[in-house]
């Protein structure tokens, strides 16, 4: 594949520390930013709608101190229509307006931060530690993402989950990784950019509290979603517990799931319509080969 059919994006990542990081954990956070690049094309093919074959990462520079880590995103297409896609895409991004979005603190280190912060977000609730910290910025990491890409809080979900598919376990693993060398007592908060004036940041709070390990052990594991578009494709207008089923792009793609509404819910709406706004509560079972999270039913809690 030559360049002609690359679009390349600067990146960095700004840790702020106490005390210089040791040298093995500097590389354990490139190797998992490395390891994290896995999910990187579907989360830009599902948020841009271009087709992004795959990437290569580089490293430009590193400075010690504060850990800064300067790289280079080379993003791959098959064909110079979705490459001219993307680009007409990114100028649609808040850093996109004319040439911004080479600004390495933008989409790139933003894609990275984002996806990170969505991970641990998922292992923290899996393990059932559900730490306020990492909620609280995982939730803020999603609004600055969704001010800079300039999308809806639902296609933004849709760009995590498209990129964490690809490999949930080991991605997930790598943002624990990530987030290493700002851990302990000298750790602090990470930014996507070359300093501490980025909006887009996993705090040292969040950091501090993000496990040690990944365990996806358990059969079944339930996690909730909120206001997520629901295509319903079977209904059942004499019961709220059977005969449904349903896709939701943003969990599953084009997978049909088995679809029940908790009780008291008011579900004439779905009786009526294909497709409605709803929160939800998906339960996932275990890939035994990848360690993956898979979705096999949906709760409907509130239909908006």
């Amino acid at each position: 594949m030559t360049t002609d059919l690359e679009v390349s994006l600067p990146l960095a990542f700004y840790y702020d520390t106490k005390k210089p990081v040791p040298i093995p954990d500097v590389i354990k956070a490139l190797s998992a930013l490395d390891r994290m690049s896995l999910g990187i094309p579907a989360f830009f093919t599902a948020i841009s709608g271009a087709k992004v074959d795959s990437c290569s990462l580089k490293v430009s520079k590193i400075e010690s101190g504060s850990l800064k880590e300067y790289l280079e995103l080379a993003l791959k297409f098959l064909t110079a229509e979705e490459r001219k896609k993307f680009e007409d895409w990114l100028k649609t991004t808040k850093m996109g307006k004319g040439l911004r979005y080479t600004i390495i603190g933008g989409v790139a280190a933003a894609a990275f931060v984002v996806v990170a912060s969505s991970a641990i977000a998922l292992v923290d609730r899996v393990s059932g530690a559900n730490a306020p910290s990492i909620s609280a910025n995982n939730s803020v990491v999603m609004v600055a993402g969704q001010d800079l890409y300039n999308v809806t809080p639902q296609q933004l979900e849709a760009a995590v989950n498209a990129a964490l598919s690809r490999d949930r376990k080991k991605i997930a693993s790598a943002a624990l990784d990530f987030v290493k060398p700002a851990s302990g007592q000298n750790g602090g908060a990470i930014y996507a950019g070359e300093d501490s004036s980025s909006d887009l940041k996993i705090s040292k709070e969040a950091v501090r509290d993000a496990p040690d390990s990944i365990d996806f052990s358990a059969s079944d594991q339930d996690i909730s979603y909120q206001n997520v578009a629901i295509d319903i494709r079977t209904l059942n207008r004499d019961s709220d517990h059977s005969g449904w089923v349903a896709r939701i792009q943003s969990i599953a793609n084009n997978k049909k799931l088995a679809l029940s509404f908790a009780s008291g819910v008011d579900y004439s709406k779905a009786t009526s319509q294909q497709f409605i706004q709803a929160d939800i509560t998906v339960t996932y079972t275990q890939d035994p080969n990848k360690g993956a999270l898979v979705p096999k039913a949906v709760l409907v809690t509130k239909v908006y």
